[in-house]
Order: structure tokens, then C-alpha cells, then sequence
């Protein structure tokens, strides 16, 4: 289903697709790991659940963070070893977040490739434990902005992941 919206900077309408409150996604930079992200209009920031978030400096002086992701992101590959879920990637921002319970976190920030249906695109993404919540990953408005329409009312329109 697609709808038209208008670009708040363009008087020029925009076909956008539209997906539910939750949605399959895709990351082919971590191992192509799979799982359901609920979409939040009113977060600005993505947030990704991590296990072992650590930190590393090169010798050349950039930041990385490391991390390991949940062999639940991973049910298409069941026999996955435990080090492909282990990652190093460029650190590319540290920012002060305010969670769901109101509180500030500071949060690394990376850059990643996402999949939803067909579309494939990069987004900012915020790294955390998110064990408590349902759904492991929440998609914020500015990995949705001038892509997507959200209808509330369903869910995975994209299709599986």
C-alpha cells in the first residue's frame, strides 16, 4: 500500500511506503542478523539491544565499539558460531539519550546498513540493553522520516525479513 505525503521542505509529493508498528528488518553488516523492530514516531534516535559493549581505540586513534549481538537475532542460522555474532564497528558518536523511563543514558552511536522489504538504507543507531523490552530494536523517526507512513493499527506489511 502506498501512500503519497508531502516533503516538509519541497512542495513536491513523495510515494512512501507504508509499514505497520512493527516490522521485520535486516542487517547485512552484522551477519545478516533478523528481528522485529517496533516503530516509534516519538523517539527521535534507533536503539539496538547489545550484550558485552566495550570500547576500543587503534592505533591510528579512532574509536570502535565492540559488541555481541543475541543468537535470538539469528533463527534463520541456527548453527551460527558464537564469534560471528561478535562485532567491531566504527564508533561514530557518543550521545546523551533519554530512555523509556524517562532517564538520561549516553549511548554509542553507529552507523548501519538496515533492510526493510525493499528498501535498503543506513541508519544512525544507538546501542543498548534492551532485555526488558519486547522488542529488541526500536526504529525512531529519523530512520523513518521521508521513507515510511506508519499505520498503528497493523503490522508487517514489509513482509518477512
Amino acid at each position: 500500500m502506498t501512500k503519497l505525503s508531502t516533503n516538509s521542505q519541497s512542495t513536491e509529493p513523495l510515494s512512501l511506503a507504508t509499514i505497520g508498528w512493527r516490522e521485520w528488518v535486516c542487517f547485512p553488516q552484522l551477519n545478516d542478523a533478523k528481528l522485529i523492530a517496533k516503530t516509534d514516531t516519538g523517539a527521535r534516535s534507533s536503539a539496538l539491544h547489545v550484550e558485552q559493549l566495550d570500547y576500543a581505540v587503534d592505533e591510528a586513534g579512532l574509536h570502535w565499539v565492540k559488541f555481541v549481538l543475541p543468537v535470538e537475532f539469528y533463527p534463520h542460522q541456527p548453527e551460527l558460531a558464537s564469534s560471528a555474532r561478535q562485532f567491531c564497528l566504527p564508533l561514530k558518536d557518543q550521545r546523551t539519550i533519554k530512555n523509556s523511563a524517562g532517564q538520561q543514558q549516553h549511548r554509542s552511536v553507529v552507523e548501519l546498513t538496515v533492510i526493510m522489504g525493499c528498501e535498503r538504507f543506513d541508519i544512525e543507531v544507538t546501542l543498548t540493553c534492551r532485555k526488558l523490552m519486547k522488542y529488541p530494536m526500536l526504529l525512531g523517526r529519523t530512520a523513518l522520516k521521508n521513507r515510511f507512513i506508519v499505520n498503528v493499527a497493523g503490522s508487517f506489511y514489509l513482509g518477512h525479513a
